[in-house]
């Protein structure tokens, strides 16, 4: 039997579908604790305006500088492949010097080795 595994990635504040090219991943901290949120371009415009009324009132502290909008990157879409394309991977790596595992994840950096040699 053959399964296909369908990722849908959708807006964390209206719900809507986003295409994985298009999600803003935004991450704060409050309180010490780390939140994140996949956004698209609407909803993260909103979040930065709604952010914008404290943080222009608050002292900052710390962390890293603002980011301008055209320094966002966009989340990496995930490819979902099957065991043939995985094991072809894994052989180019081994080939090319690379250290993989028979079973597991393959690191992101291999995957986009193989993908540019191809």
């Amino acid at each position: 039997m053959a399964r296909a595994t369908i990722e849908q990635i959708t807006d964390d504040f209206d719900g809507s579908e986003l295409d994985p090219s298009e999600v803003i991943v935004e991450t704060f901290t409050i309180n010490g604790v780390d939140y994140s949120l996949d956004l698209g371009a609407k909803s993260a415009e909103k979040f930065d305006k709604d952010m914008r009324r404290w943080t222009d009132k608050a002292t900052r502290i710390g962390g890293r500088h603002k980011r301008s909008a055209s320094k966002r990157v966009a989340a990496t879409p995930v490819v979902r492949t099957n065991k043939e394309h995985l094991a072809a991977i894994r052989q180019w790596a081994r080939d090319n010097g690379y250290e993989v595992s028979d079973r597991g994840r393959i690191p992101a950096a291999i995957v986009d080795e193989f993908n540019s040699a191809h």
